[in-house]
């Protein structure tokens, strides 16, 4: 977790819970859906099983973004805006654009930042270990 986003700590405290309790929240909204659905299906109309499922599907969705918004991290970022370029249609005119600007394309620059993410890790890690 970024400790400048978290700064407060009862926010931190929050933030580390739910993310703790996020997989026993994801099996039992599972479970019990899978459950009160079935259980549906069997005893027949009416569908009253669908409201359940959207309260607490609303509830799981909330608690799903927190999750998300909290354990992103920089690889996820990187990996996401390689992924980005990759799927874009129009590669060859963002290259063409970059190369007559004599600028690096989007891919180019995100492999620059991860060698020198990388190299600032390995130095880190060594100043670490010489202390």
């Amino acid at each position: 977790m970024d400790e400048s986003v978290l700064d407060d700590p009862r926010l931190k405290r929050l933030a580390t819970r739910a993310v703790q309790i996020y997989p026993w929240h994801r099996l039992v909204f599972i479970t019990l859906n899978g459950l009160i659905t079935a259980i549906n299906i069997w005893t027949g109309p009416p569908w009253w099983g669908l409201w359940p499922l959207v309260i607490t599907g609303g509830v799981f969705i909330v608690h799903f973004l927190i999750y998300r918004a909290v354990t992103i991290d920089e690889q996820w970022v990187d990996e996401r805006a390689v992924d980005v370029y990759d799927r874009s249609y129009d590669q060859g005119h963002i290259a063409n654009i970059a190369g007559r600007h004599d600028m690096e394309t989007p891919l180019e620059r995100t492999e620059r930042e991860l060698r020198e993410r990388r190299a600032r890790r390995v130095a880190k890690r060594k100043s670490r270990t010489h202390e």
